[in-house]
């Protein structure tokens, strides 16, 4: 299982508690994302925290932690919509500067985060992380979608019945980053699974 971003969470010079609560309520959400990704997380990423308040970013600004995959590592900067509105120029430098010292920084605006369906699936995915799969099961499903390229999350699940939850197994996988489902639409029995 992945560990948890971080983001230092203080009241901001302004002393305006919504800002503390939106980083909250940020950080929770980038969580259930992360939960769903095959990444792994590695913490805060102080260079990049340091660059964004040279840029006059707050820590109530953005979550910022790194990630990694197995072929690379970068930093994940997601913006509370306010700071998306009125510090986009800051935001931009960071990235730029990150880069120049050659961080990878994938920055986002919380509100492409905050979309329902993608974080109720990532939640769904996410709670399925931990499922135990089989050598057996995971190749039943790999060999399906190898003859069936547009096979449905039922089609897959049907493929290995036998399985306390297979649903959940299937979910797994793709947390685990063997398959893909766009998470971007509702999930549904229907819903098209493939190869990652």
């Amino acid at each position: 299982m992945t560990s948890q971003p971080t983001s230092p969470i203080r009241a901001s010079p302004s002393g305006d508690p919504s800002d503390n609560d939106d980083i909250r309520s940020l950080l929770r959400q980038v969580t259930t994302a992360l939960s769903a990704l095959p990444v792994e997380v590695d913490g805060d990423d102080d260079m990049v925290r340091n660059l964004a308040a040279y840029h006059g970013l707050r820590p109530s600004d953005a979550v910022i932690t790194k990630l990694r995959t197995n072929t690379r590592s970068f930093t994940l900067l997601v913006a509370t919509s306010n700071s998306w509105e009125l510090n986009k120029r800051a935001l931009l430098a960071t990235k730029q500067d990150g880069e120049r010292v050659r961080r990878k920084v994938l920055l986002m605006p919380a509100g492409r985060l905050r979309r329902t369906v993608f974080l109720t699936n990532c939640s769904l995915i996410g709670s399925s992380r931990n499922v135990q799969i089989t050598a057996t099961h995971r190749m039943a499903i790999l060999a399906h979608l190898q003859t069936d390229p547009l096979a449905s999350l039922e089609d897959c699940s049907r493929e290995i019945a036998g399985h306390d939850d297979p649903v959940g197994a299937v979910l797994a996988m793709i947390a685990e980053g063997f398959l893909r489902m766009d998470l971007r639409v509702p999930m549904r029995p229907e819903s098209v699974i493939s190869v990652a």
